[in-house]
């Protein structure tokens, strides 16, 4: 569901599907595909701002998430 993304966080992709991903309710991208392995920086973003993810396929996809402090 929506949430603040903290940011200064790596997403490690264990395995791979497709997603989509929102922030405010409009879609930054829908439907990509990613693939195990990928590896992704993922910003902060605005207190103000919510942010979504979600799981475009069938199969479960799964990742390791890491803060960097």
């Amino acid at each position: 569901g929506p949430h603040f993304q903290a940011g200064r966080q790596i997403s490690i992709i264990i395995k791979g599907g497709l997603i989509s991903s929102k922030r405010n309710g409009e879609y930054l991208f829908r439907e990509r595909e990613i693939s195990s392995g990928d590896v992704e920086w993922l910003e902060s973003e605005s207190p103000n701002d919510t942010f979504e993810r979600g799981n475009e396929g069938k199969e479960a996809i799964e990742y390791v998430l890491v803060t960097i402090k």
